[in-house]
């Protein structure tokens, strides 16, 4: 019973919402129903959808191909939030300032760096800024925006430099293919 509610229930849920093309589940559990909602991307070359991870984190998340989340070097995601669901936030600037905030008291020494804004496939301009850890840690190229009721935040994280480096043009490119107008398919944040 379970999974035929589950699978009524994702069918119901994948319709995108009217401003921002956000992938929509609602996962029943021990503990009631879990909300798991995303932004559909392209996914790169070589790159792939998982799964698990993206469900286990509520955003769209993207590996290598060939690598788990576990082990990869580097990974992509991207991630809605629901206005209601954060009252303490309500522009783009308090949100790019909590995430400052959270990186600085996460990593010691990490800087935030404000780059060129990055435009998404419909040519809004994306907030774009790079975190860098002065040892170890994840180096972040992270963009955000606002779409109708949600707050969207494109990010690729890598454990190196040059790991960030490889990987910021597909990233950049995942970003430049992103639109908030609905698209009639999933596949595109899917392999096919």
């Amino acid at each position: 019973m379970r999974r035929v509610t589950a699978t009524i229930m994702a069918f119901i849920a994948t319709t995108p919402c009217a401003h921002a093309e956000i992938f929509k589940l609602a996962v029943p559990s021990d503990d009631g129903i879990s909300l798991v909602w995303w932004p559909i991307v392209t996914t790169p070359p070589g790159w792939t959808h998982d799964e698990e991870a993206s469900r286990y984190f509520a955003v769209n998340m993207l590996i290598p191909r060939g690598t788990s989340f576990a082990d990869a070097p580097v990974v992509m995601y991207a991630k809605a939030s629901y206005k209601p669901r954060t009252p303490d936030t309500h522009t783009v600037a308090e949100l790019i300032q909590q995430d400052i905030t959270e990186h600085k008291a996460n990593v010691s020494g990490v800087v935030a760096t404000a780059l060129q804004p990055i435009r998404s496939g419909d040519g809004k301009a994306l907030a774009y800024y790079r975190f860098s850890p002065p040892g170890d840690g994840a180096f972040e190229l992270v963009a955000y925006c606002e779409e109708g009721d949600y707050f969207l935040l494109f990010v690729v994280s890598a454990q190196s430099e040059a790991a960030l480096t490889e990987a910021s043009r597909k990233f950049e490119t995942m970003i430049s293919r992103y639109s908030e107008r609905p698209n009639k398919s999933l596949e595109r944040s899917r392999d096919r």
